[in-house]
């Protein structure tokens, strides 16, 4: 018998879960190669709504909202596992200054948050995964992503004056860049670096 829980993801999922997003963008696809083959113009602009232009991916072509398939890989996008959603989205609003740019399901169980074109995607999980965690993560420093940025000391000053913890101060590395490591509401490394012009490492 199939329980209440069920029924309601199964919903979710119809209706606005990851299958519409693929639907979306199978129809974006087939508007533009049908522009590409000289029919009724219109491309991606007839999709002002598509998620990937919320979440901040970043497509070449001869207008911002043509797709083209010039390089291969578009945009590499963190999951992270969150047991409260809310409490997350939350955070990274008030926190970091991330915008929360889509949430699906109903109630919501995966969304997104980008800031300055970049995104972060989150799922809501029953119980906590292992993501890095361990008794080493944090005198270590495992990871769990690191963030090119520009203006660093900037966005350093920001995140102090918003009450941030940080597990690493501010600092300019061995390796050329300058960094610091935030600890998150749920106890993620996020690492922060700027490349520096003191090319203390060899490139590959």
């Amino acid at each position: 018998m199939t329980s209440n829980s069920t029924l309601r993801r199964s919903r979710a999922l119809g209706e606005s879960g990851l299958p519409r997003l693929h639907k979306q963008f199978s129809a974006a696809l087939r508007a533009y190669k049908s522009t590409e083959n000289g029919e009724e113009p219109g491309g991606l602009a007839q999709f002002p709504d598509l998620p990937y232009q919320k979440i901040g991916l970043r497509f070449s072509g001869s207008t911002e909202n043509e797709l083209s398939i010039d390089s291969m890989i578009a945009s590499v996008i963190p999951q992270f596992f969150t047991t409260d959603l809310a409490a997350t989205l939350k955070y990274y609003r008030e926190v970091l200054g991330f915008e929360t740019h889509f949430a699906y399901g109903e109630p919501p169980f995966y969304a997104g948050v980008a800031r300055d074109g970049q995104s972060i995607f989150i799922r809501l999980v029953q119980s906590p995964l292992l993501q890095g965690h361990g008794p080493d993560k944090y005198e270590e420093e495992y990871l769990d992503a690191y963030i090119i940025v520009k203006a660093i000391d900037e966005l350093y000053a920001e995140y102090q004056s918003r009450g941030v913890t940080f597990s690493r101060e501010i600092g300019t590395m061995p390796w050329s860049f300058r960094e610091f490591v935030v600890k998150d509401c749920e106890g993620r490394l996020l690492c922060f670096g700027q490349f520096t012009e003191n090319d203390g490492c060899s490139s590959v």
